[in-house]
């Protein structure tokens, strides 16, 4: 009997647990998009294109953040991992839709299936989407090609970011 109360009381425990994590991961995703609208907001009344340019460059940046919160949240149950591959093709197709207006910027992708933690995930998202704005800078146009494969252990990859922009 004193088991069955013990185990009881961890079931009980670990269900208020979740619920508080659901709780946290929802408060953090409405606190983003009170952040997307302010930054939406104060584009709309920007003065000039550089300050629309600049407010969408940000907008990116909360994007890559929210992108992987979204992976990882979704992957909470299984306690498996976010998959790179989810949070790298969500991550390029809102660049790509929030690209400057009249750029012709394209990404292809080519992304083996891994699991990675929130936290290289969450670098990976950003390296990604520092080097986009980057090539996007140097070339509205600019042709961008993301490829993540095996490394040389079982526990490593290798992230290759190319485009004639950066060169």
């Amino acid at each position: 009997r004193t088991v069955q109360a013990h185990e009881l009381d961890l079931a009980e425990g670990l269900a208020r647990q979740t619920k508080l994590t659901r709780e946290v991961h929802h408060r953090d995703k409405n606190n983003r998009q009170e952040i997307a609208s302010l930054i939406n907001f104060h584009a709309r009344a920007a003065p000039s294109a550089d300050a629309i340019a600049a407010y969408a460059s940000i907008q990116r940046r909360v994007d890559a953040l929210a992108v992987v919160h979204r992976n990882h949240f979704a992957e909470m149950e299984d306690h498996r991992g976010i998959s790179l591959r989810a949070v790298i093709g969500e991550l390029a197709s809102n660049i790509r839709a929030t690209s400057p207006e009249g750029s012709k910027l394209g990404i292809a992708l080519e992304v083996e299936p891994f699991l990675v933690t929130q936290d290289n995930a969450t670098a990976i998202a950003f390296l990604l989407t520092e080097i986009i704005e980057l090539a996007i800078g140097i070339s509205p146009a600019a042709q961008v090609r993301l490829s993540v494969r095996e490394g040389d252990t079982a526990t490593s990859a290798i992230l290759r970011v190319s485009s004639p922009a950066l060169i």
